[in-house]
């Protein structure tokens, strides 16, 4: 889903500035930098291939599901702030 929503959000703010609207005088915001951010957004959120592992490995499996929660809020909000 999250693949979904970031390619759909990729293709509007870069192929829907060009897409024949006339600009503004003034721009409210600017996409140039946005191909950048999303890029290091996908990589801060890349290490899907190891979570298994990481489950296998760990000593209280219970625990993985608020690992994983606490670890992307981590990440989310390194990425944020």
């Amino acid at each position: 889903v999250s693949s979904v929503v970031i390619t759909a959000l990729f293709m509007f703010f870069t192929i829907g500035d060009s897409a024949g609207v006339e600009k503004e005088e003034y721009n409210l915001y600017s996409s140039s930098g946005l191909p950048l951010a999303m890029g290091i957004v996908a990589y801060c959120f890349s290490g899907h291939a190891i979570v298994p592992s990481i489950y296998n490995s760990m000593q209280r499996p219970h625990e993985f599901e608020r690992m994983i929660d606490l670890t992307y809020g981590v990440v989310l909000s390194a990425c944020i702030f």
